[in-house]
């Protein structure tokens, strides 16, 4: 997006929370622009921070930010005291975060023991879910309520999602709704696959919360041996790996 965006003539810049020392590697990518670290860790509840902010705002005349993580709270307040247009984006379906919320609790408070853990998760929803599905929601609107109010745009991933953000804010708001779907910026190949190889792959962050891959794992498991001309390769980093190179020696999957 840097890049196009450059193409066509504008500056870009990129601003990122402090990078904590165990991922300064990060720093050695060769990104297309220049990059800008808050002070402080933490976002814009720091004053450091939000002092910064503003000051990128007036030292590089910004015209528009785009929000990437849809950031809220703390991020609002410092809005109302720029003049510059807010694009805030939405990565996933709007209301994911609640079931990934319940799911992420059932693994957090059911016991080890196997039998105690299958009887909570199946009785789980029905017990006590309901307070925290409500919660979450609670807490997932007046956030996108939020992101409405302040944002000039919000852009989702498919149509779909418009009607599911529009119905969680349900209130007048002056941000225009609208959606871009992830680009595929690979060129086309005009390549016979004859001898291609049977591979299952996984590009990405290895993160349980947003991306959840040690399911891929748990699936491949059962079809393992039935397909056993088939292959699952991950390419990616991040704290799930140690737990799913454990996993994976423990059914013998490698």
């Amino acid at each position: 997006l840097a890049k196009e965006m450059m193409e066509r003539g504008h500056n870009v810049y990129y601003l990122c929370g402090k990078i904590k020392p165990e991922k300064q590697l990060l720093l050695d990518y060769e990104y297309p622009c220049e990059l800008h670290q808050l002070p402080n860790y933490g976002l814009f509840d720091d004053k450091a921070n939000s002092d910064y902010y503003k000051y990128l705002q007036d030292i590089l005349k910004i015209d528009f930010v785009i929000n990437q993580r849809g950031l809220g709270g703390w991020f609002n307040d410092i809005l109302s005291i720029t003049s510059t247009k807010l694009i805030s984006v939405i990565h996933s379906t709007p209301d994911s975060y609640i079931q990934l919320f319940l799911n992420q609790l059932i693994e957090l408070t059911a016991p080890p023991h196997v039998k105690f853990k299958k009887m909570i998760k199946r009785f789980f929803p029905t017990l006590i879910s309901y307070y925290w599905k409500r919660k979450a929601l609670f807490d997932l609107k007046n956030k996108y309520k939020e992101l409405a109010c302040y944002s000039d745009a919000v852009v989702t991933l498919s149509y779909k999602d418009i009607s599911i953000f529009e119905n969680l804010i349900n209130i007048p708001h002056k941000a225009k709704v609208t959606s871009i779907a992830d680009p595929n910026t690979f060129s086309r190949l005009d390549e016979t696959y004859e001898d291609k190889k049977k591979i299952v792959l996984y590009v990405g962050r290895l993160s349980k919360l947003e991306k959840a891959p040690h399911r891929l794992l748990e699936v491949w498991s059962y079809l393992h041996t039935e397909y056993p001309d088939w292959e699952l390769k991950f390419i990616g980093d991040g704290d799930e790996r140690a737990n799913m190179q454990e996993y994976t020696c423990k059914k013998h999957l490698s």
